[in-house]
C-alpha cells in the first residue's frame, strides 16, 4: 500500500505521482513516482519525514509504524561543488545528463564516486572522450583501496583519462 495516497489500483496512484513529483525543470521523478512497483511486490510505501524510535519502530511524530525490517530509501541530489564560475555556466547532473539529445564529443565528469565512475564509463563506452576527475587520492573511496585500484586501471584501460587528488 501507497502512503499517503488514495484507494485504488497502485498502477493509478503511479500516474498521479509521476505528474506531481515530475520537477519541470529537470523531467526527472522521485520515488514516489516509482512507488507502484514496491507496493506491487507487497511493500508498504510511506512518504515523509521519519525517525527511529526503536530497532523495530519509525515515527513521523503523528503515527508510529512497526516492522521487522525497514527500508530508507532518502533520495540523494548531486552535490554541485564550489567552483568559481560554476554558476555562470551551464552544467550537466546525474539528473540531467539523461536528457541529452546527442553524445558530447568530451566530457568532464567530477566525483569519482560509485555514480561518477557510472556515468564515466558509460558515457566512454558510447564514444565520448572521458575524464574522471576526483579529489580523493583514488577512486571509490567507500571501497577497499584494491578495488579502487582495479577500476582505475580498467577505465584508463578503456581510454579514460582519471586525474585524482585534484
Amino acid at each position: 500500500r501507497l502512503y499517503p495516497g488514495k484507494a485504488g489500483d497502485p498502477r493509478e496512484q503511479h500516474v498521479e505521482d509521476q505528474q506531481r513529483d515530475r520537477d519541470p525543470g529537470e523531467g526527472t521523478r522521485t520515488l514516489a513516482g516509482k512507488s507502484w512497483i514496491f507496493c506491487s511486490l507487497g511493500v508498504d510505501v510511506h512518504l515523509g519525514e521519519y525517525k527511529f524510535i526503536s530497532p523495530h519502530q519509525i515515527s513521523n511524530g503523528s503515527e508510529i509504524l512497526e516492522g521487522k525490517r525497514f527500508v530508507v530509501a532518502t533520495g540523494a541530489a548531486p552535490f554541485i561543488p564550489p567552483i568559481p564560475g560554476l554558476d555562470k555556466i551551464s552544467y550537466l547532473t546525474s539528473d540531467n545528463i539523461w536528457q541529452l539529445k546527442e553524445l558530447p564529443k568530451k566530457l568532464v565528469v567530477l566525483g569519482g564516486g560509485p555514480i561518477g565512475a557510472e556515468l564515466a564509463q558509460t558515457f566512454a563506452r558510447l564514444g565520448s572522450k572521458v575524464t574522471l576527475v576526483e579529489m580523493a587520492d583514488r577512486l571509490l573511496i567507500r571501497e577497499d583501496p584494491e578495488v579502487s585500484e582495479l577500476v582505475k586501471k580498467r577505465f584508463e584501460a578503456e581510454g579514460l583519462t582519471v586525474l585524482l587528488k585534484t
